[in-house]
């Protein structure tokens, strides 16, 4: 005999506490296992995916162990830990280390006192403008103009060659660029205070060979336009 339709739905309504902590313990069951699945943390507004968890490699380790597992070989191990910049370029950290060295300082012969623009390391050295290198053959009597303390040094910076001279009326051939005279002026300072490899380089000898020519050429044509100016040469006449 079917049941009335008002009992159906009393036994419906009808849960009870033991229905209902059953209910509740397989929600909280579904929860955790949700949680151990997808654990909750805080995504990328852009992709909406999180990269918390996510080691930090750096690409060209990534391409490495991609070319290793495509090969067949060993796993390649990801690298985090950053290297030394002995390991990473051995040569850039053997000129750092050549760059910190002291420089012997040289004084002056009457004072004792090394000039104020004196390079302490390599780096400094190097770092030399072409003002404070004119500054330092000033000091130590090395100028243009000899005198009696130029020649009270072990050597000599021989600021006088014709080569290093800045002639603005001079044309741009004609002598050296401004780079070119501050690495000769700079190498003639490393050979005063006695540093290793400061001779002449075969550019430099080539250079003023070069720059010799080009004046050669210049006062020869420099010379014909006189001549040809001092005969009131206007070209040829119309017939």
């Amino acid at each position: 005999m079917p049941l009335p339709v008002a009992r159906i739905q009393h036994l419906n309504n009808d849960t009870g506490p033991q229905q209902t902590s059953l209910r509740t313990n397989s929600q909280n069951s579904t929860e955790a296992t949700r949680e151990q699945v997808m654990p909750s943390f805080r995504p990328n507004k852009e992709n909406k995916i999180s990269k918390a968890n996510r080691p930090r490699t750096r690409l060209c380790d990534r391409r490495l162990a991609k070319m290793q597992d495509a090969k067949g070989s060993s796993k390649f191990v990801l690298r985090t830990k950053k290297r030394s910049l002995s390991e990473r370029n051995p040569d850039l950290a053997l000129k750092i280390s050549q760059m910190r060295l002291t420089v012997a300082p040289i004084v002056h012969v009457r004072t004792g006192i090394p000039a104020p623009d004196y390079p302490s390391i390599m780096l400094s050295l190097f770092a030399l403008t072409e003002a404070q290198l004119d500054g330092l053959a000033e000091y130590y009597s090395q100028s243009h103009t000899p005198t009696e303390l130029t020649y009270k040094y072990p050597t000599t910076m021989d600021w006088s060659k014709p080569i290093l001279q800045n002639d603005p009326t001079q044309p741009e051939d004609c002598k050296l660029t401004d780079i070119e005279r501050l690495k000769i002026k700079m190498r003639l300072f490393a050979r005063f205070i006695g540093m290793r490899g400061a001779d002449t380089p075969l550019w430099e000898h080539e250079r003023a060979i070069e720059i010799l020519g080009n004046k050669i050429g210049h006062s020869v044509r420099q010379e014909k336009e006189d001549t040809l100016q001092a005969k009131g040469y206007r070209g040829l006449t119309r017939y």
